[in-house]
């Protein structure tokens, strides 16, 4: 016997007298094949009149309750479940010992064998299993042992041949042609969705319960009424962030039923995203009355130990708005809905640019240990009940329609053929890759939605990162897009944020760059160009300072060997921060910048000794367009800057 994930609705009760309510005595329930020590029950009852009580005194062995159930059909799937209450005795020992055989009455296998049932604390608890009947079954056996110094009460037994969603046809839910039965389950039945399962529901759907499992996907045109839960897998016991693709999940009873870490005294593994301090606020073991999930708020969660997280509550068959706020710009948000959403309509919406400080999605990579960056040209999927981060320059509300929804798999990476550089930094614990991606109709400044900023929600102390090739603004882009040509003409700055005293490593990982083109990185604290498209190549150095920005790595791609020769004002970037310029790009020596505004008037002349990054003061500037001069012993740049 296997345990079947299938879709299945509690359709033929093959168990006599599940609810123990009629009795030949009060020593004898009526259809049961075996009955040692049991008495009828009526105070302790789960439901109806009558219970079974099972006692085992002190002496060796145990006592057996048993019922053969025939007719079971190879393939098949069933539902056994029940109701037990185990009294707080000496011994306190239940096992649940059944299983498939054949004609011969021979064991076939032990997915129900030998499970000993949980106390849990004297009261009512359901056991529930679905397994499918292995080759030659013809009947199932259910057998429980109440084993020395146990009093124990059952109730309720079920046993349950389900209909099975094949999906022999088609997608649709409402084609009986996808069920074994030939016939769509209706609203007595309860639902289970198997984790391979991708549905189309059209109109409107009533069912007693629907039970998803974790990476199911469904979309209906209409809603669905009944209870609906889903399953999230949790693999490691790593941090997730997460959100409830079902509405009315309440929060306390989620972390009641999630075996969640706890440290710090009462801090739970369930925490919230404060924007209006940009840190993480923890659940208290002591909360109570924490209301519900709102549709498409993210959470983190912790496990004490991989394992699964559900959500309970009906179905979400309306549009989410997700209110924002600019606090401090990064919001928690996450998917609504039972099927995936793409990164890449969440962010081609209408006017989001007025919402969004950059069109980016932010999504946690637990293996890793920092933020992955998505974004129209590194489109992904969004799970159901997976949150991220997106960044508002102002308070407004974020959209996600229902029109949005795709059975596309979890996470799924969209493939493509473009160049593509990814240099990575290790510090022999933990590594960061810096994306570049050479994209028909980037461009060399800023692309919101192809080009994107590394996470700044919370501090970054180890990270890589690139700087625009022309028209800079400082931002420091995991993601950078620019034109799939003149690759020799392009030089990109690499930042850098390390500790002092770090081993650091560079490499690099190429595709579908054009035939002979090489990729170097230049150092010009040590005056080197190292080639990182050869086999095995890296650029290796151990800080002597703090490193936080860029001026001192620059990525080049190149048809010939490049030496410090080549050196050139390129790759220099002059931008405004705060109330300061900087100027990134420059070989060691000496500079002179001079500041000129749009009549031509002289505001700024200075002198300073180039290495790599310089800021220069300005003095108080009214908004407006300048000029700037750049003079150096490699020539002189001349270009507008726009103080705001």
């Amino acid at each position: 016997m296997t345990l079947c994930l299938t879709v299945a609705s509690f359709g033929q009760e093959m168990m006599l007298n599940g609810g123990l309510e009629t009795w030949t005595n009060t020593t004898r329930p009526n259809d049961w094949t075996t009955y040692q020590n049991i008495t009828q029950e009526s105070t302790e009852k789960h439901a109806g009149s009558f219970s079974a009580k099972q006692t085992k005194d002190a002496s060796g062995g145990y006592k057996k309750l048993i019922q053969n159930i025939p007719g079971t059909t190879v393939g098949e799937s069933y539902t056994v479940s029940f109701w037990y209450k185990i009294a707080p005795d000496a011994g306190s020992v239940v096992k649940m010992w059944s299983n498939f055989r054949d004609s011969d009455g021979a064991f076939l296998d032990g997915t129900t064998d030998d499970i000993t049932l949980p106390v849990n604390g004297n009261v009512w608890t359901k056991y529930e299993e679905t397994v499918t009947a292995p080759a030659t079954s013809v009947k199932f056996w259910l057998e429980l042992r109440t084993y020395h110094n146990t009093t124990v009460y059952f109730d309720d037994f079920s046993f349950v041949h389900n209909f099975t969603w094949t999906g022999a046809a088609n997608n649709n839910y409402n084609d009986p042609l996808n069920w074994s039965s030939n016939t769509v389950p209706n609203v007595n039945y309860d639902v289970i969705i198997p984790s391979s399962a991708n549905i189309d529901l059209s109109g409107d759907l009533s069912v007693h319960s629907m039970s998803i499992a974790a990476g199911a996907s469904i979309i209906s045109t209409g809603t669905i009424t009944g209870s609906i839960s889903y399953t999230r897998t949790i693999p490691t016991d790593n941090w997730y962030l997460i959100s409830s693709p079902v509405a009315g999940q309440d929060k306390d009873a989620f972390v009641s039923a999630s075996n969640l870490a706890t440290s710090n005294g009462s801090n739970v593994g369930f925490a919230d995203y404060e924007n209006s301090t940009g840190a993480w606020s923890y659940y208290q073991s002591t909360d109570s009355g924490t209301g519900d999930f709102g549709l498409g708020e993210g959470h983190a969660v912790k496990l004490n130990t991989a394992g699964d997280v559900v959500f309970t509550g009906t179905f979400n068959d309306a549009d989410a708005s997700i209110a924002l706020s600019s606090t401090t710009e990064y919001n928690l948000i996450g998917n609504p809905y039972l099927a995936s959403v793409s990164v890449g309509e969440l962010l081609g919406q209408a006017n989001i640019g007025d919402l969004l400080s950059e069109l980016t999605v932010y999504v946690w990579n637990q293996a890793l240990g920092t933020y992955d960056l998505k974004n129209i040209g590194a489109d992904m999927e969004i799970a159901p009940g997976q949150a991220f981060f997106v960044s508002a320059k102002t308070a407004g509300n974020f959209g996600i329609t229902e029109s949005m929804q795709s059975h596309s798999s979890d996470t799924f990476q969209k493939t493509t053929n473009r160049p593509e550089v990814a240099l990575t930094l290790s510090n022999g614990a933990v590594s960061r890759t810096a994306s570049v991606f050479y994209i028909d109709g980037a461009t060399t400044g800023f692309d919101n939605g192809y080009d994107s900023s590394i996470f700044g929600g919370l501090a970054n102390d180890f990270s890589i990162f690139t700087h625009a090739v022309a028209n800079g603004s400082g931002r420091n882009l995991g993601i950078q897009s620019l034109p799939d040509n003149n690759f020799e003409n392009m030089i990109i700055p690499v930042g850098v944020i390390a500790d002092s005293g770090s081993a650091l490593e560079f490499s690099a990982r190429l595709e579908n760059l054009p035939e002979g083109i090489k990729v170097f990185l230049e150092d010009k604290e040590e005056n080197t160009f190292t080639r990182l498209d050869a086999l095995n190549a890296s650029h290796k150095i151990t800080t002597t300072s703090i490193l936080n920005g860029v001026g001192r790595f620059y990525l080049h791609t190149a048809k010939s060997v490049l030496s410090i020769a080549d050196a050139t004002l390129d790759n220099v970037s002059v931008f405004t921060v705060h109330n300061s310029l900087r100027i990134v790009g420059l070989q060691q020596g000496k500079a002179s910048i001079k500041l000129f505004n749009i009549l031509g008037k002289l505001i700024l002349n200075t002198a300073f000794e180039a290495n790599g990054m310089k800021n220069i003061s300005l003095p108080r500037l009214a908004k407006g367009i300048y000029i700037v001069q750049l003079e150096t012993a490699e020539g002189t740049l001349n270009l507008s800057l726009i103080h705001i």
